[in-house]
């Protein structure tokens, strides 16, 4: 006898007493377990303490004639689940799979049971009388908000109409899952004022001089395309009568016409 411990072609001759000889051939080949991956890398989960995570043997291996699995807590159900665990715990899951010829393959995971709700909301600045809306990132009927500690406030969303600079400030929500996880956070709206610029109604004869200002500092766009901060009209004519314009934006890039 020989004890083989690698694969490869072994042969053995054989010579009885009448110098007889037979001769034979045996290919020994290796039968590896089945792979099984439960979840792909990096192989975790998070869960909420009152949510779950159902681990599940992959199709494929389902309903393979002659095989077997078992879970770790000792159970062989196609699916193995993790619920109502505490915040903080990390749960393993792994799964011992054998194959048709008895070769065995294991795999493991860990389900995270975290009390966190991650909140992406920035932080807006806008100009009076404008619409400004924050969006808490979840929506539908798993999560329930509570914005600015008003609980009547139950929408994914918040929106302020024709902001006035009054209503500059923080704007907070608090979001809570169905499945036990919550979170919140705290963003400032500022509501920056417009400019205020004044025109004057004005009336001069013919060949006067005439300097229009508007009182306040910012970039301006008079009605003619001219730039400067004042308008001046020098030597007016009749034709030159009418009515003049002007946009200012302030360093808030805030603006109004006049």
């Amino acid at each position: 006898t020989v004890n083989v411990t690698s694969v490869g072609t072994y042969n053995v001759r054989v010579v009885d007493v009448n110098n007889c000889v037979n001769r034979d051939t045996i290919v020994v080949t290796e039968r590896v377990g089945t792979p099984i991956s439960l979840m792909n890398a990096p192989k975790e989960v998070n869960i909420c303490p009152g949510g779950n995570h159902i681990a599940t043997v992959p199709t494929a291996l389902q309903n393979v004639a002659n095989t077997s699995w078992v879970w770790n807590d000792g159970s062989n159900g196609i699916t193995n689940e993790v619920a109502n665990r505490l915040d903080g715990e990390n749960v393993g899951v792994s799964i011992q799979f054998t194959n048709q010829f008895g070769c065995v393959s294991k795999d493991s995971i860990t389900v995270k049971v975290r009390n966190t709700l991650p909140i992406n909301m920035q932080s807006q600045t806008i100009c009076a009388g404008e619409n400004v809306t924050f969006n808490s990132g979840y929506s539908g009927n798993n999560f329930t908000f509570e914005w600015n500690n008003d609980v009547a406030n139950n929408q994914a969303t918040f929106s302020i109409n024709n902001a006035t600079v009054a209503q500059s400030g923080n704007i907070s929500v608090q979001i809570t899952s169905n499945e036990g996880c919550s979170g919140d956070t705290t963003v400032t709206l500022t509501v920056n004022a417009l400019p205020q610029p004044v025109l004057s109604k004005d009336t001069l004869c013919a060949g006067q001089n005439i300097v229009l200002s508007t009182g306040v500092t910012g970039a301006h766009v008079w009605s003619d395309g001219s730039t400067n901060n004042t308008l001046s009209i020098t030597n007016a004519t009749p034709n030159q009568s009418g009515i003049y314009s002007v946009t200012v934006t302030n360093a808030q890039n805030c603006s109004k016409d006049t």
